[in-house]
């Protein structure tokens, strides 16, 4: 799990009940989702691209 899903994991009640309905009635989102499918965090399209698999990434 990455460190921005656990940041969104502290919610209140009343937050934690509305995404349940969004989750409900829109299905899994960016907002409200079941770890089954994979969302990118919100500032991904300005993230640098992941290094390849078996290189390395001086970033």
């Amino acid at each position: 799990m990455s460190a921005y899903h656990l940041a969104q994991l502290n919610v209140g009640i009343d937050e934690a009940m509305a995404r349940l309905a969004h989750l409900r009635a829109h299905g899994p989102t960016p907002r409200a989702f079941t770890f089954r499918q994979a969302f990118p965090p919100p500032d991904a399209a300005h993230a640098p691209s992941p290094a390849a698999p078996g290189t390395l990434s001086l970033r």
